[in-house]
């Protein structure tokens, strides 16, 4: 059954939208544009947290939320940490391809839709069109950044996509070896290092920044049979998370028996903000196969 569904509350407004093709499906929230599902042969390779808050009151955990205009608190601590793209409702952008292998959806978000109250503390105009490709086994999730203002700004922006494990210590990233990263986890220190593992894997809690990442191209192991390659479109940067034990007891929406059950790979721009000059575009995005 291959379709696009479109599901509305009892209002009429649209919620989210179900995209089915020949092999797999995929569902995004018009809340943040997060793609909450990605479910290929039966199998599902997102996480999602079974405490996610989804009635918009609240960034979903999990899935694939959108960061923007900053990473963290890269710009500032005034914004909300990760931005504002994930917590703001964005507008249908309409369908774009509409085959049985091949369903294209777009999501739109421009400063109109934004609170206002984040506006004061970024007050530039912007449009960002998400699109979300299902084709076969693939996924692409690609963003499209437009300064539509009167002058230059600074952004950060993230894919920060959680994937669906099943054997934690099977787990890995391969990929990533003789790049420089910044080690943010509580033993790291913020160090600057260099990547010597074929295979980094998750023992402990995992929260390293991989900048100028030149490869484009990863594999990523979740002990489920068939591995993920991830493609990396643009984006120059890498982040790869596990919160592990103590933290996962902090986050209220995640639980701490979520942890054995996910890791983040999340292409992205987030080591230097990247200023956007009036009327330039910045695109960059990411291709998950199941192989």
């Amino acid at each position: 059954m291959s379709n696009i569904d479109l599901i509305r509350d009892s209002n009429g407004n649209l919620i989210k939208v179900k995209i089915n093709n020949t092999n797999a499906s995929a569902e995004i929230y018009m809340f943040g544009a997060t793609l909450t599902s990605w479910v290929v042969n039966g199998q599902e390779r997102l996480f999602l947290s079974k405490k996610a808050i989804l009635n918009g009151t609240k960034a979903i955990r999990g899935g694939i939320p959108i960061v923007f205009p900053q990473f963290n608190t890269k710009l500032t601590t005034d914004l909300p940490s990760h931005g504002f793209a994930r917590i703001t409702t964005w507008k249908w952008g309409g369908i774009n391809i509409n085959t049985p292998d091949r369903k294209e959806v777009s999501f739109i978000l421009t400063d109109k839709e934004v609170n206002k109250k984040y506006l004061e503390i970024w007050p530039h105009q912007f449009k960002l069109v998400y699109t979300v490709l299902l084709d076969g086994k693939s996924l692409s999730t690609s963003l499209r950044i437009k300064n539509t203002g009167n002058e230059p700004w600074l952004f950060n922006t993230l894919l920060h996509t959680y994937f669906n494990v099943d054997d934690l210590t099977e787990a890995g990233v391969n990929g990533l070896i003789n790049c420089n990263y910044i080690d943010t986890s509580p033993e790291g220190n913020g160090e600057k290092k260099i990547e010597d593992r074929q295979k980094i894997v998750f023992q402990k809690e995992v929260d390293s920044i991989y900048y100028d990442v030149n490869q484009k191209n990863f594999k990523l192991q979740t002990g489920f049979k068939n591995d993920i390659m991830v493609e990396k479109c643009t984006l120059p940067d890498v982040v790869v998370w596990n919160p592990w034990i103590e933290k996962s007891k902090r986050m209220a929406d995640f639980g701490e028996e979520s942890y054995p059950h996910m890791f983040c790979f999340e292409v992205g721009s987030v080591y230097q903000p990247i200023e956007l000059d009036v009327d330039a575009v910045y695109e960059g995005g990411q291709v998950l196969t199941v192989v």
